[in-house]
């Protein structure tokens, strides 16, 4: 994605828009993702009132789609949830079924293809959707925020997950807590919670919050350049965590795509190196969208990222099923 150095200007990347040798999966948005051993597996996502129930896997090296048959009990219809890997597990929590909002957690193991429902000790989340969760070093995961039942329910909580006892705890933060929002997104870098934009119902946000996780202290930071504007439904991606132990940074991306303007949705596609702001510019154009997923594979993450994964949906009509790469200038 061009050069990731400190200095602000736009960048450029090659966007690509790959050959898919069979039929694209059905349209839809809500959904979710997860990289795994050359393989992108989507699971859910809801079009037109109709949530999905399917685990559908893309391999990256012949292109192809296939459904994944798999055993055990599942989640059943869900979007708006979350989905982590740790390990050979996706992890999927909350979301909505269509009927309500769910707070329930299952388990795909991409190995044996079986899904488990565990029981998890102490006091789980209030079901929500359009939160996110984050897996910290392959012992935790983070959930925060998302919408809770009822109208206008915005939350702002956090959440951790022990998943070695599989136990939930509530964090007690301090600092400067986040407003409450749904449809945000974030990242976790090191020891850090990152966290970029959301819903919060009467406006979108623009602020990006950060969490000291072993302090449990929330902080605020400006990035240098020209901030992007408010918006949800978009996604983030960091693409230089382990190089970030050879420059005083890491490199944190988000490909934005809705944003609240004179009370107005705006949709929008374009790409900004979070630490100094660069607009990138996309040698082809992919297209407005939201409610889509933006994953990076780490094949060579210490010299460079091989490629970045996209594959996205909108909630408006039309529907996006297309897989889409950039790859670095």
């Amino acid at each position: 994605m061009g050069s990731l150095g400190g200095e602000v200007g736009r960048k450029k990347a090659m966007e690509m828009y790959p050959k898919v040798m069979e039929a694209h999966p059905s349209e839809r948005w809500g959904h979710s993702a997860c990289y795994f051993n050359g393989l992108l597996y989507v699971f859910g996502g809801c079009r037109g009132g109709v949530h999905f129930s399917d685990v559908l896997v893309c391999s990256l090296e012949t292109m192809t789609w296939n459904i994944l048959e798999t055993s055990g009990s599942g989640p059943g219809p869900r979007d708006s949830h979350t989905a982590v890997l740790v390990g050979s597990k996706m992890i999927v929590f909350g979301g909505t079924n269509g009927c309500k909002k769910v707070n329930d957690l299952h388990i795909l193991d991409l190995l044996s293809r079986e899904w488990t429902h565990p029981e998890c000790r102490g006091n789980p989340p209030s079901a929500r959707e359009s939160h996110t969760a984050n897996v910290v070093g392959d012992e935790k995961m983070v959930v925060f925020g998302g919408s809770g039942e009822g109208e206008a329910n915005y939350l702002s909580d956090l959440h951790i997950l022990d998943l070695k006892n599989m136990e939930w705890t509530s964090a007690e933060v301090r600092g400067h807590v986040p407003a409450p929002r749904d449809s945000h997104s974030s990242v976790v870098v090191g020891d850090r919670l990152y966290v970029c934009g959301g819903d919060s119902g009467d406006r979108y946000q623009c602020d990006v919050c950060v969490l000291d996780l072993n302090r449990s202290i929330w902080s605020t930071i400006d990035g240098r350049g020209p901030l992007p504007s408010a918006r949800a439904g978009h996604a983030s991606v960091s693409i230089g965590t382990k190089a970030s132990l050879f420059v005083s940074k890491p490199r944190l991306w988000f490909l934005s795509f809705a944003s609240l303007s004179n009370n107005k949705l705006r949709a929008f596609a374009d790409v900004f190196d979070w630490w100094s702001w660069g607009q990138t510019i996309l040698r082809r154009h992919m297209g407005p969208r939201c409610d889509h997923v933006f994953l990076a594979s780490a094949r060579d993450m210490l010299s460079k990222v091989s490629r970045t994964i996209f594959s996205h949906s909108d909630s408006h009509k039309p529907w996006h099923s297309p897989l889409w790469r950039v790859r670095r200038g």
